[in-house]
């Protein structure tokens, strides 16, 4: 064969597999929804998908009175869901995915300095609907487990430290939006 010709037929099957590959669904999205928080959707086949997300927060604050008092807080939590979706092709999937969130909270003011540490534990039943190629919405339900752990050692004085731990069990529930990459 000519040069030409195996040149011509080598772009002619590039350009179809790129337009093949331009047909398939996107698998990776930025997320955001309530509760609060930035993360990213990567479905890693048809019918799992893998979550992380992360959310900050930072308030200052002062007041003045009879004492001048100021505060610090900021808050760091980091969670993994794994969606497990039903086997129906269509614009609607429901999923099931179980959930786990670490948050670290740290504070500190004119006389107290404070540690919150928790983890989270649970499970979601939820549907995630695509409105269009690069642009879905969900929507979940479902209940958690939380443990924390904290400390506040207080300085008026002698320095006096005290520690806590609480469980708690709950419902949870998030709706959000993805935009697809």
């Amino acid at each position: 064969m000519k040069p030409i010709r195996v040149f011509a037929i080598g772009c002619l099957f590039t350009v179809a597999a790129v337009a093949a590959n331009a047909q398939d669904a996107p698998r990776v999205g930025l997320t955001t929804g309530y509760p609060g928080s930035i993360g990213i959707l990567w479905h890693t086949s048809e019918r799992t998908a893998v979550r992380p997300e992360f959310s900050f927060t930072t308030n200052s604050s002062s007041s003045q009175s009879l004492v001048d008092a100021t505060s610090d807080f900021s808050s760091v939590s980091g969670g993994i869901s794994v969606l497990l979706f039903s086997p129906v092709r269509d614009n609607l999937k429901l999923y099931v995915a179980p959930r786990f969130a670490y948050t670290v909270t740290t504070g500190n003011s004119d006389l107290t300095e404070s540690t919150t540490d928790s983890y989270s534990i649970g499970g979601v039943f939820g549907g995630h609907y695509a409105l269009g190629r690069r642009f879905a919405v969900f929507g979940e339900a479902g209940l958690q487990y939380n443990h924390q752990t904290s400390s506040v050692t207080t300085s008026i004085g002698a320095a006096i430290r005290t520690t806590g731990r609480g469980d708690s069990v709950g419902t949870r529930t998030g709706v959000g939006v993805v935009i697809y990459f």
